[in-house]
C-alpha cells in the first residue's frame, strides 16, 4: 500500500510557494518541520539557511519536512536530503524550486514505513552517518565535495527504493510562466 500523499491546504500550499519565491530572490534555503499526518499536516516554524543549506533542527520522528533549493533550481531531493530525512525517521521529504515555470514543490514519501525494510535502511543510515567524518552532511555542499560519490551510492542503492512514493504540486495556472525552446 502506497503511503497518501499530503492533503495541503490552499493557504498551506500558497506558503510554500511564497518560501519557494523569497528563496530564488535572495538565493537562500529555507525549509521547515512538517508535523502531523498526510490528511492533517501542520507546519512548523520557518528556517534560513544559506546558499546551500538549511538546519531546520533535530526534529525526530516528525512527520517529515520542507525546504528550498535556490542554488540549482530543482525541486527534487538531494543525497544528503534523503539520508538527513531517514535519519531523523522522518517519513516525508518536500522540496521546492523554481526550474523556470513557477514555484514547484515534489513531496517524496514511502509505502514502506514501519516495515522491517524501513527499520533495516534506517539501522543502515545510522550506521553510515556514524563513519562519516565530522558533520558532512550538515555542513553543506562544499563539506560532501569528497564524499559526493560515497553519499549518492548509499542514497541510490538503500534510500530511493524506501521513499517510492512522488507526490507533485505545480503551480497553479495563473503563476505558470511559459518557456520558449527557442
Amino acid at each position: 500500500m502506497s503511503e497518501r500523499c499530503p492533503v495541503f491546504s490552499d493557504p498551506q500550499l500558497s506558503y510554500m510557494r511564497q518560501t519557494i519565491r523569497r528563496s530564488m530572490e535572495d538565493g537562500r534555503e529555507r525549509g521547515f518541520v512538517i508535523r502531523g499526518s498526510a490528511e492533517e499536516p501542520r507546519f512548523g516554524a520557518s528556517c534560513t539557511g544559506d546558499e546551500c543549506s538549511v538546519q531546520i533542527g533535530e526534529h525526530w520522528g516528525e512527520y517529515g519536512d520542507f525546504h528550498t533549493h535556490p542554488r540549482n533550481g530543482a525541486p527534487y531531493p538531494n543525497s544528503a536530503d534523503l539520508i538527513g530525512t531517514m535519519y531523523r525517521s522522518h517519513r516525508l521529504i518536500c522540496v521546492g524550486a523554481d526550474e523556470g515555470g513557477g514555484p514547484t514543490v515534489n513531496c517524496f514519501t514511502t509505502s514502506k514505513y514501519g516495515t522491517d525494510e524501513w527499520y533495516n535502511a534506517y539501522r543502515k543510515t545510522h550506521e553510515f552517518w556514524s563513519r562519516l567524518p565530522g558533520r558532512v552532511i550538515e555542513e553543506g555542499v562544499e563539506a560532501r565535495g569528497a564524499h559526493r560519490k560515497q553519499l549518492e551510492n548509499f542514497a541510490v542503492d538503500t534510500l530511493m527504493p524506501i521513499y517510492d512514493t512522488m507526490c507533485a504540486y505545480p503551480p497553479p495556472r495563473s503563476e505558470r510562466r511559459q518557456t520558449s525552446l527557442f
